[in-house]
C-alpha cells in the first residue's frame, strides 16, 4: 500500500505526522494508500507559505512563466503510464481511459505556456497630449484550488496550469476520495524547477481544511469544481470575505435527437459518451429528448450499443466501464432507477454479471419517461439514461430549459434551422451540434444557473486569475 505526504512549501507533512486516512479502490474495496489528513492549521501555514512565494513568483517574466510550464508539461508526460494507473487504482476508470486523461493533462501545460506569452494589457485612447491612459494586468494572488474526484488528474491540471501562467500562487486541496493525482501534479511541478511554496497540496479533514482556506484573508480567490450542495457551502464561506470564486457546479446535460439523425451512427457514439468514466461526468448527456418519429428505433439501437459495455475492475483489459468512486454515487443510482420505475418508466438493465464487490452499478435505460419528471433535472452522475419523446425542436428545447442548471448540451439534426434554432435558444455554456465534446483545450468551459459562474479552459480560464488596473497619467 502506497503512502502519501502533502506538502506546504518543502515541507512533507507524513502520516508519522498526522492521522492518517485511508483511500480504498472503489473496485475492490481494499485500502490502497494512506494519506496524512491535514488540520485547520496545516492550512494557515500553506496560505502563507504561499503568499511569501507569491511575492517572488509574481515577478517571473512571461517567458520564464512559460518555459517552466513547458518543462512540467515534458515531465507529465514521461510519467503518464504512472500516473494513469494511480487513478484507475483510486478513482475506478479503465486504465486506457485514465492513462488518456494522464497524457491529456501535458497539453494543458502547454497550452497554458503559450497563452502566459500572450498576457497584456490594453491602451486607451488619450484625452490630451500629455495624458496616458492603459489597463494593467496582474495575477490575483494566491488561489484556492478545490478539483474534484471525477477526473482528478485533469481538473486539477486545468486549474494549476491556469493559475501559474497568470502568475499566482496556489493552495491545493485534493479530494478525499482519489487525492494522489492532484499530489503527484504538484510534486512533478516542483521537480520540474518551481520554486518551493508556489504550490501547496493538503488533503482530508474537508469541512475544516475548505472554510480555513477561504475564509482567510490571504486567499484572494477559490476556484472550485463539484457538486451544487457542496458549490453552496463554498460561496457561503467566500461570501465572508467578499472572496472572489469561480464555480463549476456540474449539470443536466440534454441529449436532443432529431427525427432526420442518423440512428445506426448517433446511438453507439452516444452510449460511449454517456458511459465515459461510468457517466462520472459533469458534461455527460443526463438524459436524452428524441423526436417521436424515431423514439423506438433510437432507444433499441442505444439498448444494443449499451449491451456491449463490460463492467470490471479497470485494470483489466476489456473492461469498458469501471465502478463508481463512491458507495453513495451507487446508492444514488439505484434510489434514481427505483423513483423512475415508480413514475411508470420502462427499464432496461443488464445487471448480470456484475462483480460482487466493489461500487458497481450496471447500465440502465429508462424509456416512456414523462417528459414532466423532475428527475430529468436532476444530475445523475451515473450511467443512468432517461428517454423522453417530444413532437417538435420548440418543445425539446422548452423541456430543456425547464432545468435550473445549464453547463452543457448535445443535439443532432440535419435541419440547418433546427440548429441555430437550438444554439441560440438552449440556456447552457457548451453545446456540441452533430457531434460530441465540448472540453476542447482552447475554448471557455462554464455553465448558466445554477451550474455556476466563471469559466475554465482556454485564455478566459487563465484570464479567471487575473486583474485588471486602470492607470490615468499625466506627465509631470
Amino acid at each position: 500500500m502506497r503512502t502519501e505526504t502533502l506538502l506546504i512549501g518543502d515541507r512533507h507533512i507524513t502520516t508519522a505526522d498526522r492521522d492518517p486516512f485511508a483511500v480504498a479502490c472503489p473496485a475492490t474495496l481494499t485500502p490502497v494508500a494512506m494519506v496524512p489528513t491535514a488540520t485547520e492549521q496545516d492550512a494557515y501555514d500553506a496560505l502563507e507559505t504561499a503568499s511569501a512565494a507569491f511575492n517572488q513568483w509574481r515577478q517571473a517574466t512571461a517567458s520564464q512563466r512559460s518555459n517552466l510550464l513547458l518543462k512540467i508539461a515534458a515531465r507529465l508526460d514521461e510519467k503518464a503510464d504512472m500516473l494513469g494507473r494511480l487513478m484507475t487504482e483510486e478513482q475506478g476508470k479503465p486504465l486506457a481511459e485514465a492513462i488518456g486523461e494522464a497524457e491529456f493533462i501535458g497539453e494543458e501545460f502547454r497550452f497554458a505556456a503559450a497563452e502566459a506569452e500572450r498576457l497584456n494589457g490594453e491602451i486607451l485612447p488619450a484625452p490630451a497630449l500629455d495624458v496616458d491612459r492603459f489597463v494593467r494586468t496582474e495575477p490575483a494572488g494566491v488561489v484556492v484550488a478545490l478539483p474534484s474526484s471525477n477526473y482528478p488528474a485533469a481538473i486539477a491540471a486545468r486549474k494549476i496550469s491556469a493559475l501559474l501562467a497568470a502568475g499566482c500562487a496556489g493552495v491545493i486541496r485534493a479530494p478525499e476520495e482519489a487525492p494522489s493525482a492532484a499530489i503527484f501534479i504538484v510534486k512533478t511541478c516542483l521537480e520540474a524547477g518551481l520554486p518551493a511554496g508556489v504550490l501547496n497540496v493538503l488533503s482530508g479533514n474537508p469541512a475544516g481544511v475548505t472554510e480555513a482556506l477561504i475564509t482567510d484573508p490571504r486567499s484572494a480567490m477559490v476556484s472550485f469544481t463539484g457538486s451544487n450542495r457542496v458549490g453552496q457551502i463554498v460561496l457561503g464561506h467566500a461570501a465572508q470575505t467578499i472572496t472572489p470564486a469561480l464555480v463549476e457546479l456540474g449539470g443536466t446535460a440534454p441529449l436532443i435527437v432529431g427525427k432526420d439523425t442518423d440512428i445506426g451512427h448517433v446511438a453507439p457514439m452516444m452510449v460511449n459518451k454517456k458511459h465515459e468514466n461510468a457517466g462520472q461526468n459533469c458534461a455527460a448527456p443526463n438524459y436524452a429528448l428524441v423526436h417521436r418519429d424515431i423514439y423506438d428505433a433510437f432507444a433499441e439501437a442505444y439498448w444494443a450499443a449499451a449491451q456491449s459495455i463490460r463492467v470490471g475492475n479497470g485494470r483489466d483489459a476489456d473492461v469498458t466501464m469501471g465502478p463508481l468512486v463512491s458507495a453513495a454515487g451507487a446508492t444514488a443510482m439505484r434510489q434514481r432507477v427505483d423513483a423512475l420505475r415508480q413514475a411508470g418508466a420502462t427499464l432496461h438493465q443488464a445487471d448480470a454479471g456484475l462483480p460482487s464487490e466493489g461500487h458497481f452499478v450496471a447500465p440502465t435505460l429508462a424509456t416512456d419517461v414523462p417528459s414532466t419528471s423532475s428527475l430529468l433535472h436532476e444530475e445523475v452522475f451515473a450511467p443512468l439514461m432517461p428517454m423522453v419523446a417530444f413532437d417538435d425542436i420548440e418543445e425539446a428545447v422548452a423541456i430543456a430549459n425547464k432545468s435550473p442548471f445549464g453547463l452543457a448540451a448535445y443535439a443532432f439534426t440535419g435541419s440547418q434551422w433546427e440548429a441555430h434554432f437550438i444554439a441560440r435558444e438552449l440556456s447552457v455554456g457548451s453545446l456540441a451540434l452533430n457531434k460530441t465534446g465540448v472540453g476542447d483545450i482552447d475554448a471557455p468551459f462554464g455553465g448558466y444557473g445554477q451550474s455556476g459562474f466563471g469559466t475554465e479552459g482556454g485564455r478566459y480560464g487563465i484570464d479567471a486569475f487575473l486583474r485588471r488596473k486602470f492607470v490615468s497619467m499625466r506627465y509631470v
